[in-house]
Formats: C-alpha cells, structure tokens, sequence
C-alpha cells in the first residue's frame, strides 16, 4: 500500500508539525511506502488530496485535525480510502471513529491492520461536508470568532459566551422523515456523530454507520438557562430539557424568514434554506482496536 500523508504544521497551534518526525519514524520501521506533503493555507488540503488520487496513491492521510479532514476528504471523495492522524484541538471526528488520539498509533493502518467505517458526506454539488451540519449561534449575524489563544473546549465555551452577549434566538422551519417543527430556536444541529467542539455530545444517541441524521433543536429559553443547563452537553443529558426537542430523519430541510448561514463544524456550509441527507462517502481507515472491531 502507497500512502501519502497530507500534513497541517499548524494543526493543534503546532501539535501536528512536532508529533510528525514520530510518526514517520513508525512508518519506517514499518517499511510502509508513503510521501509526504504539508499543506500552506486554508483548502490547499483540498488540492492535495485530489493531486494524490490521480498519482497513485492508495490512500490518503490526513496528519492534523478536523478541518485538514473535512478538507482530505471533499478532495479524496470517491477515490479511495481517507485516514487520519488526530493532532488538533478536538478531534472530535477521531473520537467518534474510536480512534485513538495519541498521534503514533493510527499508524497501524498502513501495516494492513486498519477497519474501516464511513462518516457521511453531503452530496450538493461542489461542496461536501463530513460532519455535524448546524446552524449555530456564531452563525448568526454579530457571532464573534474564536479565540485563538485558547484551545480545546475554552475556545467554543469562550466563543458561546461572547456570542450570547448580542445573540438574538431565531425562526426556524425544520422538515424531515415524520417530523415538522417551527418555531424560535436557539440553534439546531443535524449530526451524524455524537460530539463536536472539543467534546460536546450534542447529539448522544447520533451514529456514524446508521444511516440516520439527529436533529437537535434548541428552543427560544432565557440565555441564562441556556448557560445553566449547557454543561450537561458534555454528558449528554442536556436532551432531557422539556425545552430541547429530537428527532431522526434520514434527510432534513431547514429554513428561516431571517438570512442565516449553515455551518458543518467550523466549516461554512452555505445560506439557508438548506437541505442535508446521508450519503456513502469514502472508507475512513482507522486502526484495528476492540472499539472499531465490534462495527
């Protein structure tokens, strides 16, 4: 098997570019056959991935967080396997896939160890996400950016924060497979994974290989309630608010009387209305431990 690992030096504020020199080091000892490339800027993982379809390679490895992902795989999409080597700030998709985060040990894959699982993608045209898609409350106008001093969990509690001082709850009309809900929200989430921002079981009952979308809507509450019940989000006992509402759909369109955009963890999506169904994308490789074994 031909690898080549596409790296971001700047994932995990510099995680990636130390923990790299290990990694290689494993795969050589390994006798693994791979290339490496390190990406410049925002989307040149995109161009990477889809350089390397075309070379050869037998699969692609993403060397950095979520975002060198998401950007692996909408250039990787339909040719082949993605891996991944988690060293961001969350990592959340790697958890989610059971993966562990200690950077060294996703190696594994290359020797022919690796299972395989498959996040779900988007399938509009010219874009494809691979994650959480929500609209968020820093997707509503005056949403502030995140901090870039902080890391992990800091910077989306900091960003939630900042965002609740001017954020205004919005309309929304959700439609899916049996459901219709409209009303004031506070944001909603269609997840295929359990957790996004550093951990945040959003949507704890989500599964990767379902072939199911959670949606998870947050109904118009006072912000300091809001602030109040948000620590349960990392235990995921936040759905048992009378004021949150889930449902499971295989596909779902939402929209709104306000001008609002559609987020897919970090990565913008586009404007509402939107529409989002799950999809087969490429086998995401991940290593053979008993959390993968049993999928």
């Amino acid at each position: 098997m031909r690898l080549t690992l596409i790296v971001n030096p700047i994932a995990g504020r510099g995680k990636a570019r130390r923990v790299f020199p290990s990694v290689a080091r494993c795969l050589d000892r390994h006798r693994v056959d791979f290339r490496t490339l390190f990406t410049e800027g925002p989307g040149h993982a995109t161009e990477l991935a889809r350089g390397a379809s075309s070379d050869g390679s037998d699969a692609v490895v993403a060397c950095g967080g979520d975002g060198t992902l998401h950007e692996v795989i909408n250039g990787r999409l339909g040719d082949g396997p993605v891996g991944i080597i988690p060293c961001g700030s969350g990592d959340d998709l790697a958890v989610n896939a059971g993966i562990p985060r200690d950077p060294r040990r996703p190696a594994g894959p290359g020797r022919g160890e690796g299972a395989a699982v498959r996040p779900r993608p988007d399938r509009r045209p010219g874009l494809r996400l691979h994650r959480r898609r929500r609209l968020r409350l820093d997707g509503h106008p005056g949403g502030e950016p995140p901090d870039r001093l902080l890391r992990g969990r800091a910077v989306y509690l900091s960003a939630l924060v900042r965002t609740l001082a001017r954020f205004r709850p919005v309309e929304l009309r959700l439609e899916g497979d049996g459901f219709a809900w409209q009303g004031r929200a506070m944001f909603a989430v269609a997840a295929n994974a359990p957790s996004y921002g550093a951990g945040m079981r959003i949507a704890p009952l989500a599964r990767m290989d379902d072939g199911l979308l959670d949606v998870v809507v947050v109904e118009e509450m006072p912000k300091a309630e809001l602030l109040r019940v948000f620590p349960r989000v990392y235990s995921g006992r936040h759905l048992q608010h009378p004021r949150l509402r889930h449902f499971r759909t295989r596909r779902v369109r939402i929209a709104s009387s306000q001008p609002l955009d559609l987020y897919a963890d970090g990565e913008y999506g586009r404007p509402l209305p939107a529409k989002s169904k799950r999809s087969p994308p490429p086998p995401l490789i991940v290593p053979a431990t008993p959390a993968t074994a049993r999928r």
